[in-house]
């Protein structure tokens, strides 16, 4: 392994800037928008926005 797999820190940060670069180059591919938004969190918002989601206290 190289030198930027030598610490779970900089593994992590590393892993991140190639997934960010992956994610980018397919937007670019596909055409589709970049949102930065997790998908169970756009979910929670549409279903709050629909009335679907119950709140407990």
């Amino acid at each position: 392994m190289g030198p930027l797999f030598t610490g779970q820190q900089r593994a992590s940060g590393c892993l991140r800037a190639v997934t960010d670069e992956i994610m980018y180059e397919i937007l670019q591919l596909s055409g589709q928008e970049y949102v930065d938004e997790y998908a169970n969190e756009a979910k929670a918002r549409q279903q709050a926005q629909r009335g679907l989601v119950r709140r407990f206290r």
